[in-house]
């Protein structure tokens, strides 16, 4: 990747604003990111919550990275600033496993089957700030 950026063969370019107050933290109140179910026939919200944890509370942090659904009623989630991926219940939004990565995920997980025996995996690269730690992790687990 580096000589291809050096040689003029690829690129990044990515801007966004946030608007914080004296503290650095968002001038709104959170949730700053959440899930949400809705229902596409009606329009209406079946459910929102929260996504991501500061100072071991779920208030819904910002967060850049995406969500797979499984046919198994299953929400893979990652993103957050506080490096967790997640797994959510699609008919209610209950939490129900989160795992500690080395770094931010920045991609929807990954979803498939191998050998009859389901799989996911999420990537960690770590955040698009400066700031964030950077990594090239991919986490696999796999659903018993």
């Amino acid at each position: 990747d580096v000589e291809l950026k050096n040689n003029n063969q690829i690129g990044l370019n990515a801007h966004f604003e946030r608007y914080v107050g004296e503290d650095k933290e968002p001038i709104t109140k959170p949730p700053y990111g959440t899930i949400t179910a809705m229902d596409m026939k009606t329009g209406l919200i079946d459910w929102k919550v929260p996504f991501g944890y500061k100072n071991k509370k779920n208030i819904g942090v910002l967060n850049v990275g995406g969500i797979s659904v499984s046919s198994g009623n299953l929400i893979f989630a990652t993103g957050t600033i506080d490096n967790y991926a997640f797994i959510f219940d699609s008919v209610t939004g209950k939490e129900l496993w989160k795992f500690k990565m080395e770094a931010q995920g920045t991609a929807p997980p990954l979803i498939y089957e191998y050998k009859n025996k389901q799989y996911f995996s999420f990537l960690s690269t770590g955040g698009i700030n400066d700031n964030s730690k950077k990594s090239s992790t991919l986490y696999t687990f796999s659903i018993k």
